[in-house]
């Protein structure tokens, strides 16, 4: 077995104990693609994978109004509070970081290893949740552009 795929199992059980479906099951896609002999479609995945991600949850953020749990002349109103135009200004500002961050994976895919790491430790000290590579890369990318 070669490095990357000891570190693949590693993180694979580490994410098992710490009950993070969604790092498990992207390791083990990717674990399996390797077992099986299936790089072919690395390529694939590594140029659109972002991409997909990002349909199914913006897909998934949508759904109320679907459900018609937001019916936009009901709710114009929203827009005129704080709180609303304020969460307007972050999703911009997160969009942006996020950017910055798509950019950054396509020039220096190695901080993957590092930003899994720092995810990691986050979900298990602080609680926290593995939807944020995008903008970590987005942040290094602001802090560190000019290195």
């Amino acid at each position: 077995m070669i490095y990357s795929e000891i570190l693949l199992i590693l993180f694979l059980i580490l994410n098992i104990f710490l009950k993070n479906r969604i790092v498990f099951f992207s390791l083990l896609f990717l674990l399996i693609l390797k077992i099986l002999n299936l790089q072919k479609y690395f390529t694939f995945f590594k140029s659109n994978g972002i991409e997909i991600g990002m349909i199914v949850i913006t897909t998934s953020a949508l759904f109320p109004i679907f459900e018609e749990n937001f019916f936009f002349l009901k709710d114009i109103k929203k827009f005129f509070h704080l709180k609303y135009f304020i969460a307007i200004i972050i999703g911009s500002f997160l969009s942006w970081i996020a950017g910055k961050g798509v950019l950054l994976i396509a020039k220096k895919p190695d901080f993957s290893v590092f930003f899994l790491i720092g995810i990691t430790i986050g979900i298990l000290f602080f609680n926290g949740v593995s939807v944020g590579p995008l903008i970590a890369y987005g942040i290094f990318y602001l802090i560190f552009k000019n290195n």
